[in-house]
């Protein structure tokens, strides 16, 4: 007994010491990497978040501006539609010289002083050019920055896969944070419509944070409804972009964000608004991030167990082996026939037992929970750690461990 008390110890100091290593990072990682592919990818019913495609609505493009009349009545009809909260995926930041749209009936000061004129249902403009200047300078006028959000995407860490969603874009140092695109659409939901609250993880959780960002500031994205997100997206008809109010039902209480999702869309192909999700091979138009940030701020949040949680479960595993070293001390010298067997399969299997129930406890957390395990890896190499160190330890310390450990036969 003393032998995998002495194994349980060891393992349980290393592992800790060891917790905020590169090594650990990387098999919190690939464990993500894995398991995300198995969270639920439909939900029963329609989701919070909505993306519409304007592909068929002019302009959009360095050189050119989207159709402001267009957007206009588009974003009328979501608010007749009792539309929640509505994002536009363009960059409307002023040039040198000024607004894109600088003259006309639906000039950028209009058009934006539009988009504030409903607190029941706030609009979110992007900006991405002038992210880095300051507030006043994001929309052109101060009065507009409570509109603005960043659409460019968290940077990637040493990984071709897009993992991480920031509240708000850092740019140089002491300027004012910018909120990203998905962070404000959910901030401004739960505003109006959650009172205020984001999803919270119980006791025993802890929201999933890359080990470079700060806790609540950059998290996780749960990409699993990217298939139901472009199922569900709304493609509006070329003769008629403005349409939403025809079908009201498919925008009530929902958040709407409007962008390119056809990733065929010359927008798509001749810029850089596209990223690799987890799991994917094909490239995803970049509106689909940020419904997918927006969705996991402020409805699905990928939850892990705290570190207490995955103490107690690295104990209970290690304990199978505690229960096979005490059933051998115990029962082996004075067993014969199925006695012995049984002590001896206890010790052989006692791996593979604590195995499937590492498995099994994975799969039902991110199945049901939309809880990562992200230690499992972890506690897999300590439980092999388990199997294969016994021998050694006795060989290391005869006095400690005497007798106490005995190959089964």
């Amino acid at each position: 007994m003393l032998t995998a008390l002495i194994i349980m110890a060891v393992i349980f100091i290393v592992q800790n010491s060891l917790s905020n290593s590169g090594f650990a990072d990387y098999l919190r990682a690939w464990s993500f990497a894995y398991l995300e592919a198995f969270l639920p990818d439909t939900t029963a019913e329609r989701l919070q978040v909505v993306v519409m495609d304007i592909g068929e609505i002019a302009g959009g493009t360095p050189t050119q501006p989207l159709d402001r009349q267009k957007l206009w009545e588009i974003i009328d009809g979501l608010h007749d539609a009792e539309a929640a909260v509505v994002g536009i995926d363009n960059d409307f930041s002023p040039g040198p010289t000024g607004w894109r749209v600088p003259h006309g009936e639906y000039s950028d000061p209009k058009f934006f002083s539009h988009c504030q004129q409903w607190p029941e249902m706030p609009v979110v403009l992007g900006v991405f050019h002038n992210a880095d200047l300051s507030p006043n300078a994001w929309l052109g006028a101060s009065q507009f920055k409570g509109l603005a959000a960043y659409i460019g995407s968290a940077p990637i860490i040493e990984d071709a896969r897009l993992t991480r969603a920031e509240t708000h874009y850092s740019g140089k140092a002491g300027a004012t944070e910018l909120p990203s695109m998905g962070y404000a659409l959910a901030q401004k939901y739960v505003t109006t419509h959650s009172k205020g609250a984001f999803p919270q993880p119980g006791s025993w959780l802890s929201l999933v944070v890359e080990p470079v960002g700060e806790p609540e500031r950059v998290q996780l994205v749960n990409f699993s409804k990217l298939g139901q997100m472009t199922r569900e997206s709304i493609w509006l008809p070329e003769k008629d972009p403005t349409g939403a109010a025809n079908i009201p039902h498919y925008f009530k209480g929902k958040i709407v964000l409007l962008g390119d999702i056809n990733p065929d869309n010359p927008r798509v192909i001749d810029s850089t608004d596209r990223f690799f999700a987890p799991g994917r091979k094909e490239e995803q138009p970049g509106v689909l991030y940020h419904a997918s940030a927006a969705y996991t701020f402020g409805f699905a949040p990928i939850y892990e167990f705290n570190k207490l949680t995955s103490v107690v479960l690295d104990i209970l595993l290690g304990g199978i082996f505690l229960f096979a070293v005490w059933l051998q001390t115990r029962y082996q010298p004075q067993s014969r026939g199925i006695k012995a067997k049984i002590v001896r399969l206890a010790e052989q299997y006692a791996l593979i037992v604590a195995a499937i129930l590492l498995v099994v406890i994975a799969l039902i957390a991110i199945t049901y929970f939309n809880i990562l395990w992200l230690d499992a890896a972890w506690v897999a190499l300590g439980l092999l750690l388990h199997y294969a160190l016994p021998p050694h330890v006795k060989e290391l310390f005869p006095k400690w461990t005497g007798g106490d450990f005995e190959e089964a036969s």
